[in-house]
C-alpha cells in the first residue's frame, strides 16, 4: 500500500476535507466533520452520511480511555500526536515569516530532546 498526504495552509478560505485514493476507489469526507462520505470505485459513486460524534475529539479520548482499560496501545500514540502538533507549530511559524519556503518540521532528534523533561510519555 501506497500513500500521499498533501497538506498546505493559506490565507484562503479554509478547506476542511479528505480525500483518500486507492485500488481503484477514492473516499471524500468534505467537509472533514460533516459525516458525508461520498464514495467512487469502479462500479459507480454513492454517498453515505455517517453521523458524525459531537465533538470531533470524542472518538480518539474514547478509544485512549479504552486503551488504558485494556492495557493497549491507543489508536493515536502520543509520540505521533506530539510530531502532529510539532508539525502545526512549523507551519504556523513558517507562515509567520511569509518567505515563501517550505515549513521545517523538527527532526527526530530535536523531538527527543523536546520530549525530555517534558512530561509526554507514551
Amino acid at each position: 500500500m501506497r500513500a500521499r498526504l498533501i497538506a498546505e495552509w493559506s490565507d484562503e478560505p479554509p478547506l476542511d476535507r479528505i480525500e483518500l485514493t486507492g485500488d481503484g476507489r477514492v473516499l471524500t469526507l468534505d467537509p472533514l466533520d460533516s459525516g458525508r462520505l461520498r464514495v467512487q470505485g469502479p462500479d459507480g459513486s454513492r454517498t453515505l452520511t455517517l453521523p458524525p460524534a459531537t465533538n470531533p475529539h470524542e472518538p480518539l479520548i474514547a478509544d485512549f480511555a479504552r486503551a488504558a482499560a485494556l492495557g493497549r496501545p491507543p489508536a493515536c500514540p502520543v509520540a505521533d500526536a506530539r510530531a502532529v502538533d510539532e508539525i502545526i507549530a512549523a507551519v504556523t511559524r513558517q507562515s509567520r515569516t511569509d518567505s515563501g519556503g517550505p515549513a521545517h518540521a523538527p527532526s527526530s532528534a530535536d523531538q527527543g530532546r523536546s520530549q525530555r523533561g517534558s512530561g509526554v510519555s507514551d
